[in-house]
């Protein structure tokens, strides 16, 4: 279809197919129906896959394809790292550092799907950290606004900057 119809929406079926695919494709090699787990690996794997591709795809054509893959990869990835159930602190602070990764990513490729789950990724980290790491204390909502208002202040620096 994307040989006769240049249309870059097709690749939505196209992906979304493909990672069901993957989910249906491991069980059937392994021989077991995939747990939870498995299946977030598989998931993440699948969406790392997606945005390499991507990658490659949006260098060899003139037509937005990437936009769609980078989406979707996004989507799949970011989701299946986000709901990995760990109870140990320093991975959810490397899921942290990962999404800060990804909203370097989006000043590199210059993509705000990747700048767009980052900030959604940092949220998320930091509502961990406000409802049980420091539940209790009284300081952490004023050094997290302070966090905010400095990120807010770097971002319409680099704005500003960026157009020189």
């Amino acid at each position: 279809m994307l040989k006769f119809y240049k249309a870059p929406f097709l690749l939505i079926p196209v992906i979304i197919s493909l990672w069901l695919m993957s989910l249906e494709f491991t069980s059937l090699i392994f021989g077991f129906y995939a747990s939870s787990p498995d299946r977030e690996i598989i998931s993440m794997a699948f969406g790392i896959v997606v945005l390499v591709a991507t990658y490659f795809i949006d260098q060899r054509t003139k037509l937005d394809y990437a936009f769609w893959g980078y989406l979707l990869g996004m989507i799949i990835f970011w989701i299946a790292l986000t709901f990995r159930d760990t109870d140990i602190e320093f991975h959810k602070f490397i899921y942290f550092s990962l999404n800060l990764v990804f909203i370097l990513t989006s000043l590199l490729f210059r993509r705000r799907v990747f700048l767009f789950f980052g900030i959604l990724g940092c949220l998320v980290y930091f509502w961990h950290l406000q409802n049980h790491v420091f539940e209790y204390s009284q300081s952490f909502p004023l050094i997290a606004s302070c966090i905010g208002i400095a990120i807010i202040l770097l971002g319409t620096r680099y704005q500003k900057n960026k157009n020189l």
